[in-house]
């Protein structure tokens, strides 16, 4: 678990060697993108911004989400903890305010922090503007959808830069499409089922996240900030995640900055509190020790391997009706839920499929038991 004070300790950190990422005189900014409902498998047709970010920038190809709804992924993503660890595990549940997050680390180093979100699972009520100097709740009845988050997003950036500040910042967008309320038109969709798609509402509503994504890189890149600019896009959760599912786990990871490899994929395993380690340490400061996560940095850069990485992630809905709990590794899911107990399955080219081997299951329910020892519930 991440102290306190290891975290409040981040503002005296000093990398021995700096950021590899800094240009233009030691600025570094970051675009965090946080998209609800976005599985890996996702990014496609649909998605030409996403797609070819990705082409161009390092895309992590194994990373699964610790939570199963936007707020415990998210949460884990922010502060590099697991959702039990945050108290995360229900749609009634906030982020408690002694847990530090990415915004109130690079606050202490004195980045100006701007966040958004565009549904109330991430809104300042459940404590999502923690470390922001300026946080934007959905506005009501908000119809416009992903390019109208983006719109908003730059007119929050315009109105606290000014050619007189220098510090670096963070903005923190989230989408929470492709999701009800629908953002597509009638037309759209259609044009999406003369193509042939097999499912025109998705692509529909694929094509307009993917827009609005495209507005906001189009925005940073005419106001001559997105080359100095660390792009990060990270999907919470995909389609099916309450079950725990391999297309709700699988999320994108994409980094994009000129100093990082164009065209590098990341094939290790890897989860979402890796997201807040991997930030610190690309921004050329040393992580706490004892964060959850691990730092992708060295993958990101083009290691071929990291063997310091766990090789295991940790997935659960929290108790509920529907209590489950998954441990993944690169080539299996041990699932228990409390109907079905334990169940294995192997993944292969993010398929999943139930088989019966005892000695692998006895193998991982022990890993996954050892691991709960070590992180009870509160």
């Amino acid at each position: 678990m991440l102290s306190i004070a290891l975290l409040s300790s981040l503002s005296g950190c000093v990398a021995a060697h700096g950021s590899p990422l800094r240009l233009r005189g030691g600025r570094t900014n970051v675009l965090l993108v946080l998209v609800d409902g976005l599985g890996a498998e996702r990014i496609g047709a649909a998605t030409p911004t996403l797609r070819a970010l990705g082409e161009g920038g390092v895309r992590f190809d194994q990373l699964i989400a610790n939570g199963s709804q936007p707020r415990s992924a998210a949460g884990a993503l922010l502060t590099g903890q697991h959702p039990r660890q945050l108290q995360l595990v229900s749609r009634r549940d906030a982020l408690a305010q002694d847990q530090r997050t990415l915004a109130e680390a690079l606050d202490e180093q004195g980045y100006l922090t701007l966040g958004l979100s565009s549904s109330s699972d991430l809104d300042s009520y459940y404590g999502f503007d923690q470390g922001f100097d300026a946080y934007e709740d959905p506005p009501l009845e908000d119809t416009s959808g992903a390019p109208g988050v983006s719109e908003r997003a730059l007119a929050m950036l315009d109105r606290s830069l000014s050619p007189r500040r220098r510090e670096p910042w963070l903005l923190q967008v989230h989408f929470s499409e492709p999701a009800p309320p629908w953002s597509a038109s009638r037309a759209q969709v259609a044009s999406w089922r003369e193509a042939g798609s097999l499912d025109p509402r998705a692509d529909a509503e694929l094509a307009v996240l993917d827009r609005g994504v495209g507005d906001l890189l189009a925005g940073l890149s005419a106001r001559d900030l997105l080359e100095e600019t660390l792009v990060i896009v990270v999907g919470t959760h995909g389609l099916g995640a309450a079950t725990l599912s391999e297309a709700g786990l699988h999320v994108p990871l994409i980094l994009e900055h000129p100093a990082l490899p164009s065209g590098h994929r990341v094939e290790q395993l890897c989860d979402q509190v890796d997201v807040l380690p991997t930030v610190i340490h690309l921004l050329g400061w040393e992580a706490p020790a004892d964060l959850e996560g691990e730092s992708l940095a060295s993958l990101a850069f083009g290691a071929p391997r990291n063997e310091s990485l766990s090789g295991l992630v940790i997935s659960e809905t929290g108790p509920s009706d529907l209590d489950l709990t998954a441990l993944r590794t690169s080539r299996y899911k041990l699932l228990r839920s409390p109907e079905r107990g334990l169940e294995l399955f192997r993944i292969d080219q993010g398929r999943e499929q139930l088989v019966q081997d005892d000695l692998v299951l006895r193998r991982l329910a022990e890993r996954l038991r050892s691991w709960e020892v070590t992180h009870p519930r509160p």
